[in-house]
This record gives C-alpha cells, structure tokens and sequence, in this order.
C-alpha cells in the first residue's frame, strides 16, 4: 500500500507539483458537486465528490513525494476540508428538500445536527492544542474519535449510492450520520477533559 502510494504521489507531482495547487483543485470539484445537487443531478454529484475526495488524498501524496510538507500545507487542506464538506452537506440538503416530497422541519434539525457534528469533531482537537488544555503532542494524537471524517463520508457516499436505487433511503443515512457526528463529539470531549 505504501508502495502504490507512492508511486501515486511520483504521478501527480509530475503533472502538478504543487501540493496546495491539488488542495483547491479538490474545493473545484466539490463546488461543482454542489451545484449538480442543487440541480437534482445525485449521481454526477456524487462522482464529483469522490474526485475532490481523491484530490485531498493526492495534495498528502504529492507532499510527502517533493518533501514539502509544511504548516500553511496543513493549514489549507484542513480549512478546505471544512469547505469540502459544508459543500456536500448543504448540497444534499438541497437535494432531498426538492426530491423529498413531505421534507419537514425536522429534517431541517438532522441536517443542522449533521453539518454542526462535522464541523465540531475537529475543533474539539484544534481548540484544546489550541487553549493550551493539553499540549503533549501524544497526548493530542490520542484524540481521535471512533467516527473520524474518512469513516463519515465514506458512509455518505455509500448512502447517496444506495439511494439512486432507493431514493427514499438517504434520509435515513443522514440521520444515523448525524447522530454518530455528535457522539463523536461528545467522545473528544471526554478524551480532552480525561487527558487533561
């Protein structure tokens, strides 16, 4: 697996060897997914974004290939990654508020709960380095909750792939979504007042 990384990293710094260049290719790509949501267009928005997902993986790749990892690098992947996500939450949100035909408030709360839990689950890590609440870089590393952002979407685009045969099933997925998003929160939570 190392090796095909790699190797993947050797191909992409050749066609643009800038890591931070792939990072906002990757904001593009999901732009677009974006918008093909908002125009109820569920399949081409979802092959969309698994390429701004592939992209994020590739601006690491490239990285770590021309040995230039740096802070702003870091930085940007993770402001964009927010970005990503806003992107495709909202994108959705849209969709189903057309497709669904007795779309209710509630579904308005599962949405909210959703992108706030995304949002969230990073930040507890970043606001407590950043507080200075734990400063041990080890201690920090301990802080990743059971559903990480690679585990959400990959569950969202499952969802979104399953609900082109069963179009009344996404909703369910952004629900179970949402709820494991804020548990997750709670989980690093507790991590940071424990390794305190």
């Amino acid at each position: 697996m190392k090796i095909l990384s790699e190797k993947i990293g050797v191909i992409f710094s050749k066609i643009i060897p800038s890591p931070n260049a792939w990072t906002t290719i990757s904001l593009f790509f999901a732009a677009f997914g974006f918008w093909s949501l908002l125009k109820n267009n569920l399949l081409i928005g979802l092959i969309l974004f698994l390429i701004a997902g592939l992209f994020d993986k590739v601006d690491g790749l490239v990285a770590r290939t021309l040995k230039k990892e740096t802070p702003l690098g870091a930085f940007l992947d993770g402001v964009i990654d927010r970005y990503v996500e806003t992107f495709l939450f909202l994108g959705l949100f849209l969709y189903v508020s057309q497709a669904k035909a007795d779309f209710s408030l509630m579904d308005c709360f599962w949405f909210f709960l959703l992108i706030f839990g995304s949002l969230m689950t990073p930040f507890i890590k970043a606001y407590a380095d950043h507080r200075k609440l734990i400063t041990d870089p080890d201690k920090l590393d301990k802080m990743k909750g059971f559903f990480s952002r690679a585990i959400r979407l990959g569950l969202i685009y499952f969802g979104m792939l399953f609900s082109l045969f069963y179009p009344d099933s996404l909703m369910s997925f952004i629900i179970v979504i949402a709820i494991l998003s804020n548990l997750a929160v709670l989980q690093r939570i507790r991590l940071a007042i424990k390794l305190i």
